[in-house]
């Protein structure tokens, strides 16, 4: 117009009156207080007397709603190596009416609508979360876990609150289940817990990560390092710890278990002696002491072991039948075998 004139530097564009004095645009009003601006094509927000509310650094700056307002802004990585790619990283704040930070200082990295007029966050870790109209953050897939108790995801993992609504576990696990006896299992890479129905810690373990569950009253645990997932054949030979539900340890550094049925269990470990095998049942009870160079199922369920010495045969009820010095088996239904001395 008469009294401004726009200058174009490069993608730059500013404004100024003949005196040369740099103008700030004005964008959107947002309410008397604050509104839009755009300085040399960068986005900001002014008080009513002009200033800066919020400086001028972003690439855009939109009202989402009537309680949200977006501010965008791109970062550039540079790196001193010549043969480097200079990236571009779009960041978003996110600012009530009033200018409050919403989310904190959360890395957010995209939001979109919802068809019920909630937004859906993603940060750059790729986790996401659901956004209020008011901009708040939904607990999604909430379920009753006891009584007194609700299980809830934020952001790709798991936490706990009451019916009051207030934090029993925050929102740091990778799997929340409730046991057979009613506790609460809950578990990340490095840490699996057992809770009461109330919330209680009853069992904390650290240095672990949660495998399966063996039987419904035995937890397997791993060692948190292994990455089974990437590397599944560790799964087979790398040493586990046994639990129950209410976190006793059972047996640790085992490296193999076989079911005989549903109430018999085979485990092996490494005690400092060396490799012996054992057996214990559904209950986590040891039935057969962990003294045996190896343990055998094939025979019509009777189970052979071998001991320093001797052989042994023992019924499925753990009673002894015969021991010799040895043993070789022919079939389901034959077994050789070398009469003791």
């Amino acid at each position: 117009d008469d009294d401004t004139f726009y200058v174009k530097s490069g993608n730059k564009t500013g404004h100024f009156d003949l005196n040369g004095n740099v103008l700030t645009d004005i964008i959107t009003t947002i309410n008397d207080t604050y509104s839009i601006g755009c300085l040399w094509g960068d986005f900001g927000i002014l008080n009513a007397d002009k200033s800066a509310a919020l400086s001028f650094k972003y690439k855009d700056i939109h009202c989402l709603n009537e309680h949200i307002i977006v501010a965008m802004f791109i970062e550039t990585n540079n790196s001193e190596d010549w043969f480097s790619i200079v990236q571009n990283i779009e960041h978003i704040e996110l600012y009530d009416y009033n200018l409050n930070r919403l989310l904190g200082d959360l890395d957010i990295a995209s939001i979109n609508a919802l068809s019920n007029d909630n937004f859906r966050i993603r940060l750059f870790d790729g986790t996401q979360a659901v956004l209020s109209s008011t901009g708040t953050l939904i607990k999604e897939d909430m379920y009753e876990i006891s009584d007194s108790l609700i299980k809830y995801k934020l952001f790709g993992h798991w936490g706990i609150i009451n019916l009051a609504g207030d934090c029993v576990q925050p929102n740091i696990w990778d799997n929340i289940s409730v046991l057979n006896n009613k506790n609460i299992l809950i578990y990340k890479r490095d840490s699996v817990n057992i809770l009461n129905p109330d919330g209680q810690v009853i069992s904390e373990i650290t240095g672990k990560t949660f495998d399966s569950m063996l039987t419904n009253d035995i937890i397997k645990l791993r060692d948190y390092t292994i990455n089974i997932s990437k590397y599944p054949y560790l799964r087979q030979s790398s040493p586990f710890d046994l639990y129950t539900t209410t976190g006793e340890r059972i047996c640790e550094n085992c490296l193999n278990t076989q079911a005989i049925d549903d109430d018999k269990i085979l485990y092996k470990y490494t005690p400092e002696s060396g490799t012996r095998f054992g057996l214990i049942n559904a209950a986590g009870e040891k039935v057969l002491p962990e003294e045996y160079e190896s343990l055998d199922f094939s025979f019509n369920n009777f189970i052979i072991a071998k001991g320093e010495d001797n052989c042994f045969v023992y019924d499925k009820d753990y009673r002894q039948i015969f021991e010799s010095q040895g043993f070789v088996i022919l079939n389901k239904n034959l077994i050789a075998v070398k009469p003791k001395n």
